[in-house]
């Protein structure tokens, strides 16, 4: 029975996936090796701030923007493709400018894995959006 429940709810997180990025998800989970941490990572994928010091998560995401080219192969960010990212975010229409902003303020982490700089670079830019009130709660 937890094993349905457990199912259940994982088809429901995926289908509720904010991007159209699953096979790279999945590809990243597989490569990572964190398929014990699948459903956790889907959870976290649907909020506009995760915890920077998950290392399950941090390896993930680290994968996933080096796959979809967020992040080159050296972690650096790519600023062109990141604000393609974030035009359309979640639904919502970011003007240019409030990506401008918020990319220049949050693509400077340095240390850490290109994970953590990924996560870090990732909440900065959600919390710049919330405090202009552009992202719904």
């Amino acid at each position: 029975m937890y094993i349905s429940i457990l199912l259940s709810l994982l088809i429901t997180t995926i289908q509720s996936y904010p991007w159209d990025h699953s096979a790279t998800v999945e590809e990243c989970i597989k490569k990572e090796e964190l398929v014990e941490s699948t459903l956790k990572i889907y959870q976290y994928l649907q909020h506009p701030m995760v915890p920077s010091d998950d290392d399950d998560y941090n390896k993930f995401y680290g994968c996933y923007w080096k796959s979809i080219g967020l992040l080159d192969k050296f972690g650096n960010v790519d600023i062109e493709k990141i604000d393609n990212f974030f035009a359309n975010y979640r639904g919502i229409q970011i003007p240019k400018n409030n990506r401008e902003e918020a990319i220049e303020k949050c693509k400077n982490f340095h240390g850490g894995t290109c994970g953590q700089k990924a996560v870090k670079t990732y909440n900065c830019i959600n919390l710049y959006f919330s405090e202009l009130g552009l992202l719904k709660s």
